[in-house]
């Protein structure tokens, strides 16, 4: 009994969405390492991004050992939520650092908050894709169809 044979479509997209949701953390991450610019939403952006790569790994898991169920496509969208609180997390944290480098100039040439917002910004990007590329897998079913 091959796993891969059994994924469909939509397993391997929420793969991928949970791949680039990842980086997008670590992106997140690295915005926030600069010399006090650590943000306190991190936290919650950390744990929203677990959460979604642990209802990922909890879809596939259950499509292939139950099959294509209801249920899973509640634990699919889950997914989508979980993504897009991280992504909204991201922004409202980086909201203070991208205003006063970004529309108040008043840290324009300084290194360190311009690394902050771009590099958040990025984040904040990659997130919003990953949760796209999530709301794209929802449509498919998560294990083939046996044939009969």
């Amino acid at each position: 009994m091959n796993i891969f044979k059994k994924l469909s479509l939509a397993s391997y997209i929420l793969i991928f969405s949970a791949v680039i949701a990842l980086i997008a953390m670590i992106i997140g991450i690295v915005s926030c390492s600069g010399e006090g610019f650590w943000e306190d939403e991190m936290g919650s952006v950390i744990a929203f991004t677990i959460i979604g790569l642990l209802l990922v790994a909890a879809t596939v898991f259950c499509g292939v050992k139950f099959g294509d169920k209801y249920w899973l496509s509640v634990i699919m969208l889950l997914t989508v939520l979980f993504f897009a609180l991280a992504t909204c997390n991201m922004v409202i944290g980086k909201m203070d650092v991208m205003g006063t480098v970004v529309f108040s100039d008043l840290e324009k040439g300084f290194k360190p908050a311009e690394d902050a917002c771009y590099i958040g910004l990025a984040s904040s990007i990659v997130y919003i894709i990953a949760s796209l590329i999530a709301s794209i897998g929802t449509f498919f079913n998560v294990v083939r169809k046996e044939k009969a």
